[in-house]
């Protein structure tokens, strides 16, 4: 299974979504090899994981070689992460780096790397991405291409759901690239849950304008989720009855989103 958490808006917590996604599969048995495809780097500066940690960065092995020569442990168990590095902004651009040209079939970039992978990736049960800000940035297409699953957060602030609509149409226009069925799955994340709050009220909005693509089950604005992130964490993986609350609800979370699959992420009833 292979997801990817995009949206054209920045700060609506992919992040962070992808980060505790990754840690309650692996908290419930799944091996994990999270990616980090954002040339900012944010979620590998919150692993404390680098490019200079690995025999060759991710912009070396999307153009050639095998991706286990990225991929470095964590200390979070059963999750592997490949971090990004500085020349990924560039190949964003469709620029290869070394040789300043444009990257022929860039779209696939990534379908190929871990079609080359694929002995690397048997030890995986999930594959998962955090993606750039940047809809039209070559990065987030080779990654949506890749996907069985397109998890889209979005926030309560002004621009997310068009953002979100990017988003839905860049998969529509990408579809001829990919020879995998893809689902979709709209998820209101970082939400004040206060009844009558500004949020909620965008929160519901946001279901009316989307539909059945929007999960029925919010994330909160709880401070157990940075707080983990802080300490390099999960918080699935963090002990105290805040972070226990908020590990149940991405947990929640992803028991709707596997009826949606029907049974594919294999999570225990």
């Amino acid at each position: 299974m292979r997801i990817v958490v995009a949206n054209r808006k920045g700060g609506c917590g992919k992040t962070m979504l992808s980060l505790n996604i990754a840690g309650t599969l692996a908290a419930h048995g799944k091996r994990i090899l999270l990616f980090d495809l954002d040339p900012q780097a944010s979620l590998s500066e919150i692993l404390h994981r680098y490019a200079d940690q690995v025999s060759q960065p991710l912009s070396n092995t999307l153009l050639a070689g095998d991706l286990a020569a990225s991929i470095t442990p964590t200390h979070i168990p059963a999750i592997d992460f490949v971090p990004a590095d500085e020349h990924l902004s560039e190949i964003n651009r469709g620029v290869d780096p070394h040789s300043r040209r444009t990257i022929r079939g860039r779209e696939r970039l990534l379908a190929n790397l871990l079609a080359r992978s694929e002995t690397t990736l048997s030890q995986y049960d999930m594959l998962i991405f955090d993606t750039p800000p940047d809809t039209r940035g070559d990065l987030t297409s080779t990654a949506l291409v890749v996907a069985d699953l397109v998890v889209v957060p979005i926030d309560p602030h002004a621009g997310a759901r068009g953002a979100a609509v990017d988003i839905l149409t860049l998969v529509e226009e990408l579809q001829p690239f990919s020879d995998r069925t893809l689902h979709l799955a709209l998820i209101l994340n970082r939400i004040k849950m206060q009844t009558g709050s500004y949020d909620l009220q965008a929160a519901d909005a946001a279901r009316d304008a989307f539909g059945d693509s929007a999960c029925k089950t919010i994330v909160p604005s709880w401070l157990a989720f940075p707080k983990a992130a802080e300490d390099g964490m999960p918080v699935a993986f963090v002990r105290g009855s805040d972070f226990n609350r908020a590990a149940s609800v991405i947990y929640t979370l992803l028991q709707e989103v596997d009826r949606r699959l029907d049974g594919q992420l294999e999570l225990p009833k």
